[in-house]
């Protein structure tokens, strides 16, 4: 496996500019999320409401992680067929399901209390993608209390890559899926396009739920309002 340096030259080889418009857009995209996550209609929709509440009290750099814990929570999900065991004639079916917040979630990034059981959790997490029919791919892990992240990670394959802060994670997550040309992981698919879009404007394909465009329109307009102060 490449090391972290050459996937990150290989991204920014092909996205020019994308990278250091990532950073300049980040400020914008916490902001409106957190902004948008305290609105009341929406605290109601999410599964763990204490953290909203705790966001306004922490650090730039822990507000982050919060946020991407909450993000399933209020970008749609994407619609999958899910496979479903028949244990008395050991067979399998599918069904189209709405996924859950937590599929969601867990499959967007691992979550790791204790540094010490990182393989172990990586080994689980591999072996429930597995017996789910779903393949391992790029994932980043934070690990210690999520409101006070202690490490970050990306994990490719066998290879783990230690980075300084949970964006640093995400960042270098989304260019190793564009350097490597590998999907998004299935059950987290509608949340990487929504950093696609939001985070590096690259354009997608197919067109975002309407409640996760309407996310992205109001964060356009902050953006847009703060370049027109600046020029």
């Amino acid at each position: 496996m490449p090391d972290e340096n050459t996937l990150q030259s290989d991204f920014d080889k092909d996205y020019s500019g994308k990278s250091d418009l990532f950073d300049i857009r980040w400020k914008f995209i916490v902001e409106h999320l957190m902004e948008y996550l305290q609105r009341p209609k929406v605290i109601t929709i999410v599964d763990q409401k204490e953290f909203v509440h705790l966001l306004q009290h922490l650090s730039e750099e822990h507000k982050v992680a919060v946020i991407l814990y909450l993000l399933p929570c209020i970008i749609a999900p994407d619609t999958i067929r899910k496979r479903k065991s028949d244990q008395a004639t050991n067979n399998s079916t599918q069904k189209k399901n709405r996924l859950t917040v937590k599929e969601c979630r867990d499959s967007f990034f691992l979550h790791v209390e204790d540094s010490a059981t990182l393989n172990s959790a990586l080994d689980e997490h591999k072996k429930i993608l597995h017996l789910s029919g779903l393949s391992f791919q790029p994932t980043f892990v934070l690990v210690g209390p999520i409101h006070a992240v202690e490490s970050s990670y990306v994990v490719v394959e066998d290879t783990i890559y230690e980075v300084d802060t949970p964006v640093d994670a995400l960042k270098l997550c989304f260019k190793i899926f564009w350097a490597l040309d590998c999907q998004y992981p299935q059950r987290a698919n509608s949340l990487w396009r929504f950093i696609q879009v939001v985070g590096f404007q690259i354009n997608i394909k197919d067109r975002c739920h309407q409640t996760t465009l309407s996310i992205i329109h109001d964060i356009e307009k902050k953006i847009s309002a703060a370049s027109n102060m600046i020029t």
